[in-house]
């Protein structure tokens, strides 16, 4: 198993250039843990390009007079490992004359390191899944089904293979971490009310009862929220979670309760939803610039050809049947997950207008040059619980007793076929476009057309395209071995090590309890607490050096503006180009 993770997460295969987005996510790594600071006039400079709309902020708007990085970093943290540890790959290579000083030294290898750890995240949540699914007695094959149908049938695989160092692969880690435990909870709070308030049994009241539960949902819930912003409405989930615990005390008592452990968790969430914010404080002189007119595109965003949300994965039309079968049945927190789900299509759908100098703005309903629909992936994991309710449809027709038993188990299996069977085929459609997206990433991040569109789906079966996709993108073993030695072989050992730890991947093939542990495990929610904590601890570090830094050098923050300034403005003005090409290729009203 150690051996096969190793080479499974290893990387052969070197990752296109990315588009100019994700300078503003590389440049997070390389400020946070290297230069430990907050200007990036000197990574984009190293990088030869600069995210969309980067520049340094005028003083006369109440600005910083800094160079401009909306790109929010909560997932900086989470990447950490894997990028450091191919910063140490990239070391060993430069000792032992394997590569010279350079950017390939400086940014591809450190890069194929996180692509290393990103993949083996990705093992790791689909691991997670299945463990979760099962301890819920659903079936192998429907579990099993699932899995793939959540991996490779929406893009959360395409962005961790090629796009790593993007948000998307860790904030859908942390909603499927918010996402699972929550449904832990409430399910808990169902079934066993006084245990869910850590009042029964024996369970110690306080942190390791139902407060630490809720203190660790909250800490997710603000995690997502410093990877994404527009995660922020998540936060619901904890505080349904404590509604439910806390229904069957007192009033008094209940509201007690409820203030307490909301001041709580609210203080929890807010330490990590804060960081982002805090920076474009010092950046903008505010938290950015939102205003301007919002139009929404919602047909176009969820069925157009050019990266439409059912167009590029269709799969997700089973999600949302489960996700209605669970609010037809009244089933604890499904209507909520639909209108999170719901409230995020909405603004994903949404455009504004772009403006120099303004922080955050989008002309268009596309996401960019990405795959798929990128901004609902991190929202994807809302859907998770509707394969329980799928299984229980199935179940309810398979024990109908208005008739026959044989015919009702025979339309029942037919049903698990055509799930199967449908959602495979669905899923062809987004790993067909995957494959064109690893021949040529220019292939899907053009504006898709129906023509050009069906022209994407057949390029992966084309042999000769692959052939020459994998000349120009193999790496030298030289490379591949430092960065397993360095980053997979470690990383793989401590997974290995935590899994077994928490009881995963046994081989008595016995299923865990259904409901969680009574007890919360105070390491965990000390972790929960601090770890926020000291994440705004190591931005005040980098926050005091870059003052330090304007203050040694004065002149710096001028002479970035004179290059990037420009750039970001002819950015601009280009964007009116892009608009006429969308709808002479898609239809006005986009």
């Amino acid at each position: 198993m150690f051996v096969v993770l190793v080479v499974l997460v290893a990387p052969w295969a070197q990752m296109p250039t990315d588009n100019a987005d994700s300078a503003g996510m590389l440049a997070h790594l390389h400020a946070f843990f290297e230069d430990q600071d907050l200007l990036y006039d000197d990574e984009y400079a190293e990088l030869g390009m600069s995210p969309l709309f980067a520049f340094v902020t005028p003083r006369s708007a109440g600005g910083r007079g800094v160079v401009s990085n909306h790109w929010p970093f909560g997932a900086t943290f989470l990447q950490a490992p894997g990028w450091l540890l191919g910063r140490g790959a990239s070391e060993l290579l430069l000792a032992t004359g394997k590569v010279r000083d350079g950017p390939v030294a400086r940014w591809t290898i450190p890069l194929l390191g996180l692509s290393a750890w990103a993949q083996l995240v990705l093992v790791g949540l689909g691991v997670a899944i299945w463990r979760w699914l099962r301890r819920r007695q659903l079936g192998r094959s429907l579990t099993l089904t699932f899995v793939l149908f959540a991996l490779f049938g929406t893009p959360i695989a395409y962005y961790a293979i090629e796009a790593p160092m993007r948000p998307h692969l860790w904030g859908t880690v942390v909603v499927s971490a918010l996402v699972m435990r929550w449904y832990d909870a409430v399910e808990l709070a169902h079934l066993d009310p006084e245990r869910a308030r850590g009042v029964a049994r024996g369970a110690p009241k306080g942190l390791e009862g139902g407060l630490g539960r809720a203190l660790i949902l909250a800490s997710l819930a603000g995690l997502a929220a410093a990877i994404r912003p527009q995660l922020a409405p998540f936060c619901l989930l904890v505080a349904h979670e404590r509604w439910l615990a806390t229904r069957r005390l007192p009033g008094a008592e209940r509201w007690r309760l409820l203030i307490s452990h909301g001041l709580a968790t609210a203080a929890v969430w807010a330490l990590w939803a804060s960081l982002v914010p805090r920076v474009q404080w010092w950046m903008y002189g505010g938290v950015g610039d939102y205003a301007g007119e919002v139009s929404h595109h919602l047909w176009a965003f969820l069925f157009s050809t050019h990266h439409g949300v059912f167009t590029w994965c269709p799969v997700l039309v089973l999600g949302l049947f489960g996700l209605g079968v669970g609010v037809v049945r009244r089933e604890h927190g499904a209507g909520l997950l639909l209108v999170l789900l719901a409230m995020q299509v909405w603004l994903d759908a949404g455009t504004r207008e772009i403006t120099p100098y303004t922080v955050l703005g989008t002309r268009t309903w596309t996401g960019g040059t990405a795959f798929g629909p990128r901004k609902l992936v991190d929202a994807l994991p809302l859907l998770i619980p509707s394969v329980l309710w799928i299984q229980s449809f199935i179940d309810g027709i398979h024990e109908r007793r208005d008739e026959d038993s044989g015919a009702s188990a025979a339309r029942a299996v037919r049903l698990r076929w055509m799930i199967a069977g449908g959602g495979g085929l669905a899923c062809l459609v987004t790993t067909s476009l995957a494959g064109a997206a690893w021949i040529d990433s220019a292939v899907t991040s053009t504006v898709l057309d129906p023509e050009r569109y069906l022209i994407a789906l057949t390029l992966p079966y084309d042999p000769g395209a692959w052939a020459d996709a994998w000349a120009m993108r193999k790496v030298p073993l030289a490379i591949v071995g430092a960065v397993s030695l360095v980053v997979s072989v470690p990383l793989v050992a401590v997974a290995l090590a935590a899994a077994k730890r928490v009881g995963i991947g046994g081989s008595s093939g016995e299923r865990p309890p259904r409901l969680p542990p009574a007890r919360i495990p105070k390491l965990a929610v000390a972790a929960a607490v601090l770890a926020p904590v000291l994440a705004h601890f190591w931005l005040s570090i980098l926050w005091l050096n870059s003052e330090a830094e304007l203050a040694d050098h004065p002149d710096r923050m001028k002479a970035a503006a004179e290059v990037m300034n420009p750039w970001h403005e002819a950015t601009v003005r280009a964007i009116p180009a892009h608009q006429r090409l969308l709808e002479a290729r898609l239809g006005d009203g986009v």
